[in-house]
């Protein structure tokens, strides 16, 4: 059972700088009772959440804001930039929702 459904009221979401208007949107139908939009939305949003958890944030995130045109910068040490796989990864996730 997802958390909202348990009580929760909201979500701390590293996706949401990428797509912090679609997060916002399913989290204000859950809380409107339209939870199976909602669900939808997380569905369409899956493929992603997945991709920039392929290794330690925020290195997939970073690479994620990049391929979008937010030159955010690299990581510092002791992290390391996304190698070509999880950048990918990532490329491949982004592709789908249309954002790059």
């Amino acid at each position: 059972m997802p958390i909202m459904e348990r009580g929760g009221i909201g979500v701390i979401s590293v996706a949401s700088h990428l797509v912090g208007k679609e997060i916002k949107e399913m989290v204000t139908l859950f809380l409107r009772g339209e939870k199976e939009r909602a669900k939808e939305i997380n569905n369409e949003l899956m493929p992603l959440f997945e991709a920039i958890f392929v290794t330690t944030n925020p290195i997939p995130v970073k690479a994620a804001l990049a391929m979008i045109g937010w030159p955010v910068g690299g990581v510092r040490l002791p992290l390391v930039d996304a190698n070509e796989k999880e950048k990918e990864t990532v490329r491949k996730a982004l592709k789908e929702l249309g954002l790059v």
